[in-house]
Protein backbone atom coordinates (compact mmCIF):
# COMPACT_ATOMS: atom_id res chain seq x y z
CA UNK A 1 0.00 0.00 0.00
CA UNK A 2 2.84 2.32 0.73
CA UNK A 3 4.28 1.67 -2.23
CA UNK A 4 0.79 2.81 -4.67
CA UNK A 5 0.52 5.89 -2.32
CA UNK A 6 4.26 6.55 -3.31
CA UNK A 7 3.21 6.26 -7.15
CA UNK A 8 0.19 8.28 -6.88
CA UNK A 9 1.62 10.92 -5.59
CA UNK A 10 4.58 10.71 -7.57
CA UNK A 11 2.18 10.71 -10.60
CA UNK A 12 -0.16 13.61 -9.20
CA UNK A 13 3.25 15.54 -9.47
CA UNK A 14 3.31 15.03 -13.17
CA UNK A 15 0.97 17.99 -14.80
CA UNK A 16 -0.58 17.07 -18.21
CA UNK A 17 1.51 19.44 -19.94
CA UNK A 18 4.57 18.47 -18.29
CA UNK A 19 7.12 15.63 -19.09
CA UNK A 20 6.71 13.29 -16.24
CA UNK A 21 10.78 11.50 -16.34
CA UNK A 22 11.97 8.75 -15.15
CA UNK A 23 11.58 8.17 -10.99
CA UNK A 24 14.94 6.66 -11.31
CA UNK A 25 14.26 3.73 -9.67
CA UNK A 26 15.95 1.59 -12.79
CA UNK A 27 17.31 -2.14 -12.13
CA UNK A 28 21.13 -1.96 -12.73
CA UNK A 29 21.22 -5.88 -13.21
CA UNK A 30 21.91 -7.12 -17.02
CA UNK A 31 18.27 -7.88 -18.68
CA UNK A 32 18.04 -11.07 -20.31
CA UNK A 33 16.50 -11.41 -23.38
CA UNK A 34 13.37 -10.86 -23.74
CA UNK A 35 13.37 -9.01 -20.66
CA UNK A 36 10.93 -5.47 -19.49
CA UNK A 37 13.51 -3.72 -18.32
CA UNK A 38 14.21 -0.06 -18.87
CA UNK A 39 17.13 -1.24 -20.93
CA UNK A 40 15.49 -2.84 -23.15
CA UNK A 41 12.25 -0.76 -24.21
CA UNK A 42 12.32 1.04 -27.51
CA UNK A 43 13.95 4.74 -27.09
CA UNK A 44 10.56 5.70 -29.03
CA UNK A 45 8.67 6.22 -25.56
CA UNK A 46 7.30 9.92 -25.23
CA UNK A 47 8.76 11.01 -22.53
CA UNK A 48 5.29 11.93 -20.45
CA UNK A 49 4.75 7.80 -20.75
CA UNK A 50 8.34 7.06 -19.87
CA UNK A 51 7.66 6.68 -15.86
CA UNK A 52 4.55 4.36 -16.11
CA UNK A 53 6.96 1.85 -18.85
CA UNK A 54 9.84 1.75 -16.01
CA UNK A 55 7.43 1.32 -12.92
CA UNK A 56 5.27 -1.81 -15.42
CA UNK A 57 8.99 -3.06 -16.26
CA UNK A 58 10.57 -3.07 -12.77
CA UNK A 59 7.76 -4.91 -11.85
CA UNK A 60 8.11 -7.54 -14.42
CA UNK A 61 11.47 -8.27 -13.32
CA UNK A 62 10.21 -8.19 -9.85
CA UNK A 63 8.33 -11.08 -10.44
CA UNK A 64 10.49 -12.36 -13.32
CA UNK A 65 8.08 -12.26 -15.96
CA UNK A 66 10.10 -11.58 -19.70
CA UNK A 67 7.97 -9.37 -22.11
CA UNK A 68 6.97 -10.77 -25.36
CA UNK A 69 7.97 -7.47 -27.31
CA UNK A 70 8.92 -3.93 -25.72
CA UNK A 71 6.63 -1.83 -27.64
CA UNK A 72 6.48 1.26 -28.84
CA UNK A 73 4.39 4.14 -26.48
CA UNK A 74 2.80 7.40 -27.29
CA UNK A 75 -0.44 9.77 -27.74
CA UNK A 76 -2.74 9.49 -30.43
CA UNK A 77 -5.03 12.45 -31.13
CA UNK A 78 -8.18 10.18 -31.61
CA UNK A 79 -8.86 6.38 -31.22
CA UNK A 80 -9.34 6.25 -35.00
CA UNK A 81 -12.48 5.30 -36.89
CA UNK A 82 -12.18 1.83 -36.13
CA UNK A 83 -12.67 2.31 -31.86
CA UNK A 84 -15.53 2.17 -29.68
CA UNK A 85 -16.13 5.08 -28.29
CA UNK A 86 -14.70 5.34 -24.66
CA UNK A 87 -11.77 3.75 -25.92
CA UNK A 88 -8.76 5.38 -24.23
CA UNK A 89 -5.58 3.22 -24.62
CA UNK A 90 -4.70 -0.03 -27.11
CA UNK A 91 -2.42 -1.96 -28.36
CA UNK A 92 -1.52 -1.89 -32.21
CA UNK A 93 -0.08 -5.79 -33.01
CA UNK A 94 1.31 -6.43 -29.94
CA UNK A 95 4.06 -3.55 -30.60
CA UNK A 96 2.61 -0.57 -30.28
CA UNK A 97 0.96 1.17 -27.64
CA UNK A 98 -1.32 4.33 -27.85
CA UNK A 99 -2.97 6.75 -25.29
CA UNK A 100 -5.63 9.23 -26.30
CA UNK A 101 -4.08 12.37 -25.28
CA UNK A 102 -7.57 14.55 -24.21
CA UNK A 103 -7.78 11.32 -21.82
CA UNK A 104 -4.47 11.42 -20.27
CA UNK A 105 -4.37 15.20 -19.91
CA UNK A 106 -7.57 15.24 -17.66
CA UNK A 107 -7.32 11.56 -16.14
CA UNK A 108 -6.24 11.02 -12.34
CA UNK A 109 -2.95 9.83 -11.35
CA UNK A 110 -4.45 6.26 -10.43
CA UNK A 111 -6.20 6.43 -13.88
CA UNK A 112 -3.54 6.78 -16.30
CA UNK A 113 -1.54 4.32 -14.00
CA UNK A 114 -4.09 1.52 -14.35
CA UNK A 115 -4.20 2.52 -18.30
CA UNK A 116 -0.43 2.19 -19.16
CA UNK A 117 -0.48 -1.07 -16.95
CA UNK A 118 -3.46 -2.57 -19.00
CA UNK A 119 -1.93 -1.57 -22.71
CA UNK A 120 1.13 -2.56 -21.30
CA UNK A 121 -0.43 -5.81 -20.31
CA UNK A 122 -1.82 -6.35 -23.94
CA UNK A 123 1.25 -5.49 -25.99
CA UNK A 124 4.62 -6.22 -23.22
CA UNK A 125 2.89 -9.54 -21.57
CA UNK A 126 0.23 -10.68 -24.93
CA UNK A 127 -2.62 -10.86 -21.87
CA UNK A 128 -6.18 -10.81 -22.68
CA UNK A 129 -9.41 -8.77 -20.88
CA UNK A 130 -10.08 -10.31 -18.15
CA UNK A 131 -13.55 -9.30 -17.15
CA UNK A 132 -16.03 -10.65 -14.58
CA UNK A 133 -13.49 -9.97 -11.74
CA UNK A 134 -11.32 -6.84 -10.56
CA UNK A 135 -8.35 -6.90 -12.33
CA UNK A 136 -5.89 -4.68 -14.17
CA UNK A 137 -6.96 -6.75 -17.64
CA UNK A 138 -10.73 -6.12 -17.45
CA UNK A 139 -12.19 -3.98 -20.42
CA UNK A 140 -12.61 -0.91 -18.41
CA UNK A 141 -10.89 1.03 -15.90
CA UNK A 142 -11.15 0.21 -12.17
CA UNK A 143 -12.47 2.78 -9.65
CA UNK A 144 -9.69 5.11 -8.50
CA UNK A 145 -10.34 3.91 -4.81
CA UNK A 146 -10.54 0.16 -5.69
CA UNK A 147 -7.07 0.27 -7.45
CA UNK A 148 -5.72 2.13 -4.47
CA UNK A 149 -6.62 -0.15 -2.14
CA UNK A 150 -5.98 -3.26 -4.06
CA UNK A 151 -2.84 -1.61 -6.65
CA UNK A 152 0.12 -4.53 -5.13
CA UNK A 153 -2.42 -7.65 -5.21
CA UNK A 154 -3.76 -6.40 -9.04
CA UNK A 155 -0.59 -5.81 -9.86
CA UNK A 156 0.40 -9.60 -8.85
CA UNK A 157 -2.40 -11.37 -10.03
CA UNK A 158 -1.63 -10.01 -13.55
CA UNK A 159 2.25 -11.36 -13.68
CA UNK A 160 1.34 -14.50 -11.87
CA UNK A 161 -1.36 -15.12 -14.57
CA UNK A 162 1.75 -14.33 -16.99
CA UNK A 163 3.44 -16.91 -15.75
CA UNK A 164 0.77 -19.83 -15.99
Amino acid sequence: MKRFLFLISFLASCGAEQACQSSGRVSRRTPRIGDCTPEQVSPRINPQLQYAVELFSNDATRHEVPCQTTPIVGFSSDMGPDKKKGVVGYCIDSWEVRVLTSYWQTASATDRLLLMYHELGHCALGLDHLDGEIDIMNSYLLDDVTAEKEWDDLVNKMFERKKK
